[in-house]
Order: structure tokens, then C-alpha cells, then sequence
């Protein structure tokens, strides 16, 4: 790289640079670049530690309980609540449901979004994330809606019960009922 001494160049010479120069695109690239690498930092936080063994009074050093330390709170997996609960399904059909059949407790409209990604339960905060292992995979399901007032807000000793919103009736009679193991993801703060 040839480094140039700014004193040696004429004015008119700098001012044509200038000139030529794209100030906004610049200035706009250096931004994206700085906005990326805060982004990144800011997911894949960065943690340097630099340090001389110094042994303590046990004779282990410092460096070695440090290192130990992190590695053993970097690897936590969080806990999720498993349960086992009694499950059936349901439609928008006014025979199972209140006088708004495609609205559900939350204000969320079943027919017209038509995806089966809801269930209704009475012993689960709304917006509660859910996933059903053995039935559905890894598909995340939401709590948008309660059962009927007789499925009690707290489990009982022998149960507790979701319901699975589906499109078609004669999936929810095929469906029928069912004991799953189920995992709560989340909760709603």
C-alpha cells in the first residue's frame, strides 16, 4: 500500500477526489457495517478472559476454576414443565362451542386464519407455547381459547385437559380423546 503525503498534492487535485467521492453511499455502507457488528455482538455475546495461572490456597489455580466455571454455566439447557394431560379437539360449530363459534377466548379468529396450531385449556395461562411430542412433532401450539366452565381452571387429581382445534369434524371424532404427554415451551410473563 503507497501511503501519500497530502502536503505534496495540489488543492485542485483533492477537491476533484472529493468530488468523486459517493459521501452518502459511504457513510450508508459504514453504517450497515457498524449496525451488523452490533447485531452480531449482541447475539453471540463475546467473553475475553486473559489471565496467569495463580495457584490459590488449595493449590488448583485460578485460570482452571474460572475456565470450569463458565464451561459448566455455558452448557444449561433449559428446563422445561412436562405433564400429562387428557386430550380431545374441537370445531366452530355452535354445538360445541358459545354463540361466536370461530372466535376464540383471545379474540383470535379460528376460520378465518384456519390453521390447527390452537388449543383451548382452562389450567394454562392465554398465550401459553405448547408442544405435543408423540401427536405433532416439534409443532408449537398456542393457548387462544378455554374449555367449558365444568373443565376447572386448576388440574384435578386424576386430570387435566386441552382441547385441539380442528378444521374438520370428522377429524376431531377420529381424534377422540386422549392421555399425551405434553411440554410447555413457554409462558406469558
Amino acid at each position: 500500500m503507497k501511503f501519500i503525503n497530502l502536503d505534496d498534492v495540489p488543492i485542485r487535485k483533492l477537491r476533484s477526489l472529493a468530488k468523486r467521492i459517493n459521501w452518502k453511499k459511504l457513510f450508508s455502507v459504514a453504517s450497515m457495517k457498524g449496525i451488523a457488528l452490533l447485531l452480531a455482538l449482541a447475539v453471540f455475546p463475546i467473553q475475553l478472559a486473559v489471565a496467569e495461572p495463580s495457584a490459590n490456597a488449595n493449590g488448583t489455580d485460578a485460570l482452571s476454576e474460572r475456565v470450569a466455571l463458565v464451561s459448566s454455566t455455558a452448557l444449561v439447557q433449559p428446563q422445561y414443565e412436562q405433564m400429562t394431560v387428557t386430550a380431545t379437539a374441537y370445531n366452530s360449530l355452535k354445538g360445541q362451542t358459545d354463540d361466536s363459534p370461530c372466535i376464540a377466548a383471545r379474540g383470535y379468529n379460528l376460520c378465518e386464519a384456519n390453521m390447527e396450531n390452537v388449543i383451548a385449556a382452562n389450567f394454562l395461562p392465554m398465550g401459553t407455547k405448547i408442544i405435543v411430542p408423540e401427536l405433532h412433532g416439534d409443532q408449537v401450539f398456542t393457548v387462544v381459547d378455554r374449555m367449558n366452565s365444568r373443565y376447572s381452571k386448576y388440574c384435578s387429581d386424576t386430570e387435566c385437559r386441552l382441547d385441539f382445534w380442528m378444521r374438520e369434524y370428522s377429524d376431531a371424532r377420529k381424534f377422540g380423546k386422549q392421555t399425551v404427554d405434553i411440554i410447555v415451551l413457554s409462558r406469558p410473563e
